[in-house]
């Protein structure tokens, strides 16, 4: 039974549909859930009902993603990334609307980022100052990876997406890796360990010397 911190339900309604139906059949069996309920947020008329669709559902994307796509651990991700390991919550005042985890992980510093509006789970952040006049870039690339652009590519063919980049929304490198670096700094709250499966946006070193990730979750669990 996984406990879920976050679910990204805006990912969730553009991958849901892409997997075969006799997939989702076979699953919904499995779960002995009405497939009809499964098909779309709206479906569910309660809060409790739609947290227990999104779960059956993101079961069903992650499960086919696995089977079918490029996963890999933090440290070796090209497209998609599954792993596990120990996080902050943190909120940038400046804009509170961004979910956001780091932590440490073989060396390397580690970002995870969406919007808040998906946390399930209620883990108490820390506050930090964006710090960088740019930090509003970083985040609206955060907010915008499914957005309409890749939900256009998707629509023809299986979870098809843009090629792993360095740069993030027209920074270098070194400036997001900065970014990352910064917040890891400011996050002073209670530790968690959290298993998670996303796209793996982008890989650079700051200039402290230290590599760093930002990753798009599509789900988030405590450990």
């Amino acid at each position: 039974m996984e406990y879920y911190l976050y679910i990204s339900r805006s990912k969730l309604d553009m991958l849901f549909p892409q997997v075969p139906h006799k997939i989702k059949k076979k699953y919904s069996a499995e779960f002995g859930v009405n497939i009809g309920l499964l098909k779309t947020k709206a479906a569910a008329e309660f809060a409790e009902e739609q947290s227990s669709a999104d779960a059956h559902r993101v079961a069903i994307v992650a499960d086919y993603i696995r089977k079918h796509e490029d996963v890999a651990r933090l440290d070796d991700a090209q497209e998609w990334v599954e792993d596990e390991i120990e996080v902050k919550h943190l909120v940038v005042r400046d804009n509170p609307k961004v979910f956001l985890l780091v932590g440490e992980k073989d060396g390397q510093i580690h970002l995870l980022g969406g919007s808040s509006r998906h946390l399930i789970g209620a883990v108490p952040p820390t506050d930090a100052d964006s710090g960088y006049s740019f930090f509003p870039h970083l985040v609206k690339n955060l907010e915008d990876v499914f957005s309409a652009e890749n939900a256009k590519s998707a629509a023809t063919e299986y979870f098809v997406f843009g090629k792993l980049d360095n740069d993030i929304a027209g920074l270098r490198p070194h400036e997001w890796a900065d970014i990352v670096y910064w917040l890891n700094r400011q996050a002073t709250g209670e530790p968690m360990v959290v298993r998670f499966l996303g796209r793996h946006l982008a890989r650079g070193r700051s200039l402290y010397q230290l590599e760093c990730t930002v990753c798009s979750p599509l789900y988030v669990a405590l450990r």
